[in-house]
């Protein structure tokens, strides 16, 4: 109860200061003034509080201290990012002196291009990425001391929300006199503009059951793309839900694409199909299905009035749809996996390159075809492929003497060779020394980097694990005696990719040069000539697989999710770690490090 009451006293003695003030004129003493005073230092009120009511009290000003910004920038920042840190970062950056006054708590292409202005304020590489650098240099200068309390962060208001929030009430709990918050949302809840409004498919000249369906478009990496689809004669209505603004592209049954947007306002999906009775109906996957790398799985289909035959084969296709920050929705990627005549089922595993192209992810479905895809079927809803974390086995008892050693080198770049529109390939070279253990070595970059490998006689090279946010690759191993196992981990991969798919707005490489230069920015020719300079189709983009890991000094969180990763990869702790910002050529184990 007392801090309660404490609480309104000091609330009454601060907020109606000019009515005190008003009072004293009028005849209040000295007595009342210091039975006001004692109250409050007998419910433990701050000093500061108790000179600030004295003050008012005999009409003077109070001082009222204003703190300064302060944050502390614990993780990375792009663009999809949003909430507490994407406000704080605008703090940060206004309070460096860049115009923020447009930004919101959302992680936009404004706050990638301040951030890149911030960069060039402090030297720093101009990504428009808050990462490792340019978090040491905003915590540098804004990063809370030990006797600071973070500046509380804005809550953003929303433009327009869903669902007015009410005002909050009060009520009590139980016997107890605790006021609880009821009837509205957390104060840090950000709520953005969710519309829905109905689609109607209309299938022109279809005189049997047809099916269409559409892709809400995710919003950051972590929302899971959502399909809406519906089936019917003629036509058929489904109501779909999404971020006022995002577009959907839709396909059907019967072939054909059309193009609605999320506005709330009800339209059509218009089709044209064949007047037939012949068709075709994907059975399972149907949606939700998680496949994993290596394992088979039967895929059902039925047909209707098809004749199939050498002629008219069944064609099965896998089709990936977008990855996020590509907000399109639809098909990305479609590859041919099977020609059958079985009329009912066809029977797939899941090869392992899948995961370097189209990549692995949660936006997969199944179209089965025939009639050279003039009749065709694509899956109601997403499903996904992934790959089980399987912990590498050396042996299956090793002996103490042939236990595997896991040594990793990490560096955050080659050399400083990088401009804002294109990056150079860095090389790098790594001697394995023979000790008499099996060794799994483990290399990281934030920059991309060829690595070349060199085995010392009698070194016992068992795998190579790649780190990095670009792509990294092993360019050469001299010395083994057979291939060397090597998986990657890095947020761009670049294998098995199709020329021309990318307008150029992100990271690509020339197809007549695949291990010199990755090029940004191509659709702007006056900032980025060498990178508009590339055919179109020679550019090959790079995919992103929604994972990196890299650390090039063992302080701090990336060193950390890199050590977690490889244990559970290998089962094994890191025996010695080598890290530089930058270098080309390292010794493994450690005797020297040029």
């Amino acid at each position: 109860m007392k801090k309660y009451t404490l609480g309104i006293v000091v609330l009454l003695a601060v907020c109606i200061s000019p009515v005190v003030v008003q009072a004293q004129t009028k005849g209040l003493t000295d007595s009342q003034i210091q039975s006001i005073l004692s109250l409050l230092s007998s419910f433990g009120a701050d000093q500061s509080v108790i000179h600030n009511v004295q003050v008012s009290l005999t009409g003077g000003t109070p001082i009222i201290e204003k703190k300064p910004f302060c944050h502390i920038f614990n993780k990375d920042l792009t663009v999809g990012n949003r909430g507490d840190d994407v406000v704080a970062l605008n703090q940060a950056l206004a309070a460096s002196g860049i115009d923020t006054t447009s930004n919101s708590s959302d992680f936009s292409e404004n706050n990638a291009g301040d951030v890149v202005s911030f960069q060039a304020k402090y030297g720093i590489r101009q990504t428009g990425y808050v990462g490792p650098m340019t978090r040491a240099k905003l915590n540098a200068l804004y990063k809370c001391r030990d006797e600071q309390e973070p500046t509380p962060v804005p809550v953003p208001q929303p433009t327009e929300p869903t669902t007015p929030c009410a005002p909050c009430d009060t009520t009590c709990s139980g016997n107890s006199n605790t006021p609880v918050s009821v009837g509205c949302l957390p104060p840090s809840t950000t709520i953005y503009e969710q519309v829905s409004e109905q689609v109607k498919c209309v299938f022109n000249g279809a005189t049997t059951e047809q099916k269409c369906w559409g892709d809400v478009p995710a919003s950051t990496v972590n929302t899971p793309v959502e399909r809406y689809s519906c089936a019917g004669v003629g036509t058929c209505v489904v109501t779909v839900r999404g971020q006022s603004g995002k577009p959907m592209v839709w396909g059907s049954s019967c072939g054909g694409s059309s193009s609605t947007s999320i506005d709330g306002n009800s339209e059509y999906a218009n089709f044209s199909c064949a007047t037939s009775s012949s068709g075709v109906t994907v059975v399972t996957p149907n949606g939700g299905e998680n496949w994993k790398i290596g394992e088979t799985y039967t895929i059902h289909y039925s047909l209707r009035g098809i004749n199939v035959d050498a002629s008219n084969p069944i064609l099965i296709y896998l089709q990936k749809g977008y990855d996020y920050p590509n907000v399109k929705s639809g098909v990305n990627s479609s590859l041919l996996i099977g020609t059958t005549k079985d009329t009912e089922s066809f029977s797939y595993t899941v090869p392992a390159d899948i995961a370097s192209w189209p990549g692995l992810g949660s936006n997969f479905s199944v179209k089965v075809c025939t009639n050279n895809c003039t009749i065709s079927d694509t899956s109601n809803s997403l499903f996904s492929i992934s790959k089980p974390e399987v912990p590498i086995s050396i042996t299956p008892t090793p002996s103490p003497a042939q236990q595997a050693e896991l040594y990793a080198v990490g560096v955050y770049e080659a050399t400083s060779n990088h401009q804002f529109c294109y990056t150079t390939v860095g090389q790098i070279s790594v001697k394995v020394l023979n000790t008499g253990k099996p060794i799994i070595l483990a290399l990281s970059s934030y920059e991309p980097v060829n690595w070349n490998i060199t085995l010392e006689p009698g070194a016992n090279l068992q795998k190579v694990i790649l780190g990095g946010y670009h792509t990294q690759s092993v360019q050469s191993v001299t010395g083994a005696s057979s291939a060397i196992p090597t998986s990657s981990h890095s947020f761009y991969s670049k294998e098995n990719l199709t020329q021309g798919a990318d307008p150029g707005n992100n990271f690509f490489y020339d197809a007549r040069n695949p291990g010199g230069k990755y090029y940004d920015w191509a659709t702007q020719p006056s900032m980025c000539p060498e990178s508009a300079a590339i055919p179109a189709d020679q550019r090959v983009p790079f995919k992103t697989t929604g994972e990196y890991y890299f650390a090039y000094q063992q302080s701090g969180s990336e060193y950390q999710k890199w050590a977690n990763k490889l244990k559970t990869l290998t089962g094994l702790d890191i025996k010695s770690f080598q890290g530089s910002y930058s270098g080309t050529s390292f010794t493994v184990p450690a005797t020297s490090n040029i």
